[in-house]
């Protein structure tokens, strides 16, 4: 269980604005979809979607339901319900499966914005995780998930807790379906030569503003005029390339680090960890690859690989190894490629934002 590490009734002094809110009798959930009731209230959870492709948006909703013959009125996190919550995610061996360095983030500095609801005696509630689930939690392996939550509320001045039943939710990379147009626009690439090798990363997109997957595609192409040898074989992207994901820093620029250590190597993802613990321990064969040929296309999901969760300009850095005319091994290696995810403003942007109001404020004054 992951439990938030503040006093939820002292939080409440330090509200200025509360909104209230009325519970709707509109959903019907079965019987055995509630957790039992608990000082007059039961707990459901549930996915949108009970089945997902990695990276798809998981949206779940947390119903609160009124079992007792009394309006009662309790309040909540609106901006993420489980800011006040133990939260538990296992696989179906009963695994926990550890947050994203985000979901660590929000668990110990949880932005606050509390609401009341008042509930009407047999009427149920339901309140939207205000962020994908898949963001804050590892779910990048396929598999089912089983997700259970333990919430806290606070009613007459008394901190109550119900529990929720466990939901399933299943992850499954065969829906995800890889769009052969996604690449025919012209997007966001970066392009290296080396020693006659010439790497490509070309993305899908060039912002990605909403959480969903990070389409790379990776080519790899002879640019001299002697044949070379190297690996085509990327069932496992790790067989043939090496992969090196710059996090962003405190100012949100991977490029603009304030301080030593300020800018790190990402994480891989438990997917990223499975992948790279199966390439393969026996050297792959090379291939003798033409002038002008390209060999080791492969698109990949970087998110899924990597934790992407926290807003940012990532930097992703490509290299691989190769066998020149004179069979001699080289590598080539890309420049990092800027890849941005969310909306959040880099601190440029910020004082740049700033300097432009100050201006505008300048000769509105004149």
């Amino acid at each position: 269980m992951m439990k938030i590490k503040f006093d939820f009734i002292v939080v409440l002094i330090f509200v200025v604005f509360l909104t209230e809110i009325h519970g709707e009798n509109t959903v019907q959930l079965k019987q055995n979809e509630w957790g039992q009731e608990s000082s007059g209230i039961a707990l459901s959870i549930l996915p949108v979607q009970s089945c997902i492709s990695p990276h798809d948006h998981l949206e779940m909703v947390m119903y609160v339901k009124n079992c007792s013959d009394k309006t009662i009125k309790f309040c909540y996190n609106r901006y993420h319900p489980f800011a006040s919550a133990d939260i538990d995610i296992v696989t179906s061996e009963g695994k926990k499966i550890p947050m994203t360095k985000l979901g660590t983030r929000r668990m110990e500095f949880p932005l606050l914005s509390l609401s009341f609801i008042s509930l009407a005696p047999q009427n149920t509630a339901p309140i939207h995780f205000g962020e994908p689930i898949n963001k804050l939690f590892d779910m990048s392996l396929d598999g089912q998930y089983f997700i259970s939550l333990k919430s806290h509320f606070i009613i007459t001045d008394h901190l109550l807790e119900a529990q929720s039943l466990k939901s399933k939710i299943t992850i499954d990379n065969n829906l995800q379906k890889i769009d052969k147009a996604l690449f025919l626009k012209k997007q966001d690439s970066w392009s290296k030569s080396q020693y006659g090798v010439q790497i490509s990363i070309i993305t899908d997109k060039h912002l990605y503003n909403e959480y969903g997957p990070i389409f790379i595609k990776l080519i790899s192409k002879n640019i001299s005029k002697k044949n070379l040898s190297m690996k085509s074989d990327v069932f496992n992207v790790f067989d043939a390339y090496e992969l090196t994901l710059k996090t962003p820093s405190l100012n949100r620029d991977f490029r603009k680090s304030k301080h030593k250590d300020d800018v790190q190597d990402a994480v891989l993802t438990l997917y990223g960890q499975k992948l790279f613990s199966e390439k393969s321990k026996k050297p792959k064969s090379m291939v003798i690859v033409k002038p002008d040929e390209e060999v080791a296309e492969t698109v990949i999901v970087l998110n899924r690989i990597f934790d992407m969760s926290e807003d940012g300009i990532y930097g992703l850095i490509v290299s691989r190894k190769f066998i020149d005319e004179n069979g001699k091994e080289q590598t080539v290696t890309s420049d990092p490629l800027p890849i941005r995810v969310g909306t959040a403003l880099t601190q440029d942007e910020i004082d740049q934002r700033i300097k432009e109001r100050q201006e505008k404020e300048k000769n509105t004054k004149k």
